[in-house]
């Protein structure tokens, strides 16, 4: 999976709730297409591909120093404690994602 790809799928995942295996966890709403998630983000998955991202930047310092400290923020997790505590976890994410993409494309 190439650099641009993986930050993209790692991206996707701050807004869906995954399950085990990638499996998406969503139920139809009666009322038509909405769509409304049963689960929280999966912290594991999140960490094993944050843990795949530091691998593939690893020559960069900068970029391994900020997702070593977002995987110390969430190592003790099994799962976010709220609705607002997922919210703020999904920025973290995110906003580390784009960072080491910056520190990425600067290096280049």
């Amino acid at each position: 999976m190439s650099q641009a790809s993986f930050s993209k799928h790692l991206t996707s995942l701050k807004s869906s709730a995954v399950g085990r295996g990638g499996m998406h966890l969503l139920r139809r709403a009666s009322f038509g297409k909405k769509v409304k998630l049963l689960s929280p983000i999966d912290l594991l998955e999140i960490r094993r591909q944050l843990m795949a991202l530091r691998s593939l930047h690893s020559h960069e310092p900068r970029a391994t120093s900020l997702i070593n400290s977002v995987l110390a923020k969430i190592a003790h997790l099994h799962e976010p404690e709220s609705k607002a505590h997922e919210k703020r976890l999904q920025n973290l994410i995110a906003k580390t994602i784009q960072n080491v993409e910056q520190i990425a494309s600067h290096s280049s």
